[in-house]
């Protein structure tokens, strides 16, 4: 017998072999001139997960009595060859108004012995534990490995009492039904996340966001004039940081000093999206001074006020990761003042 993981079942449930449970492979009787029409069922028209049997292609009977797999509504489908098995390709034939139909000769066809619901027959196989424990009794050669009918008929299934059957199935597809209206409504919210966080980012680059903030009294100062103030007082600091280290030195400061500094680069905006008229263009350099740390290897780093360092391994893509933190001793002196300022938090 083939082992399906069987765990102790309710009292009123038992194991039955396939070949109990189930017709494999079961005889349709066949009636009818050659161009009398029937259901065509492809392995293209069986998706994968169990998820449905599409039996709405129409051919003549002569066109496939022969070297095709005959089968009626109600029997179970399962693909017998890899990949089409392993992805889940099988499910419940359908009501078939032409009431026989004829599809690939790589399915597997099970029809329901009495006591036995179709529903719950389909519900078993198409069961992820039965298709990996199907995959690893395969015969063949790779790419033509199938599911041998001698080993399906030994798979063992549990039969609850038929009325139970239908309560499960009943409960089930409630249950399956809920989990795909869900799953239908979280991707039609994260389509529409990413559709709003694009129109958002949009609206803040074009100034739409504080359009109607601009409609009221405008401030005292544009993006214009915020930028001019920017550069006055970072030119500011940089000649007062000058003046301080003439002085340190004893050195007067010499001729055309202040022409030494250094002027960060200005955007024009010309080839830049048009903005709101109080807004300007400005790059990134004058968001704030680019400043260098000062690397100490931990045998040197000697003193009497521990500091926090930052290492790279805190800087993540959106943050500054706090949590692993190395706190290092420094010597305070005269020509370590801006290394206080660079390096430490």
């Amino acid at each position: 017998m083939s082992d399906l993981n069987q765990d102790e079942l309710p009292t009123s449930w038992v194991w039955a072999s396939l070949d109990e449970a189930a017709d494999i492979s079961p005889s349709v009787s066949i009636e009818g001139a050659d161009d009398q029409l029937v259901h065509f069922v492809p392995m293209a028209a069986v998706a994968g997960e169990f998820a449905g049997v599409d039996a709405t292609q129409l051919r003549q009977l002569g066109d496939v009595r022969k070297g095709y797999t005959p089968f009626e509504a109600g029997d179970v489908l399962l693909a017998k060859i890899t990949p089409c098995m392993e992805n889940g390709k099988g499910g419940l034939v359908p009501q078939l108004p032409h009431r026989v139909a004829y599809g690939s000769t790589e399915f597997h066809v099970l029809r329901a012995n009495a006591g036995i619901a179709n529903t719950w027959l389909a519900r078993f196989l198409s069961r992820p534990a039965f298709r990996n424990l199907a995959r690893a009794n395969m015969t063949g050669t790779a790419g033509q490995m199938r599911v041998p009918t001698k080993w399906l008929r030994t798979v063992e299934i549990p039969v609850p009492p038929c009325a139970e059957q239908i309560r499960v199935i009943a409960k089930l597809e409630e249950l399956l039904s809920d989990l795909d209206a869900g799953v239908a409504e979280l991707k039609a919210a994260q389509k529409k996340l990413a559709q709003y966080r694009q129109s958002l980012l949009k609206s803040a680059v074009e100034g739409a966001l504080t359009a109607d903030w601009r409609a009221k009294p405008r401030p005292s100062e544009t993006g214009a004039q915020l930028l001019e103030r920017i550069l006055t007082e970072r030119r500011a600091r940089w000649e007062a940081k000058q003046l301080a280290k003439f002085e340190e030195q004893g050195r007067f400061p010499p001729k055309d000093w202040q022409k030494k500094y250094p002027e960060p680069a200005v955007s024009n905006g010309s080839k830049l999206a048009i903005l709101p008229s109080s807004w300007c263009w400005a790059t990134t350099e004058l968001a704030g001074e680019v400043l260098l740390g000062r690397q100490r290897a931990p045998q040197y780093l000697t003193g009497r006020w521990p500091q926090r360092y930052l290492r790279v391994a805190n800087i993540k893509d959106d943050r500054i990761d706090f949590t692993d933190v190395e706190t290092m001793d420094f010597q305070f002196t005269s020509k370590s003042t801006d290394c206080r300022r660079e390096i430490f938090l």
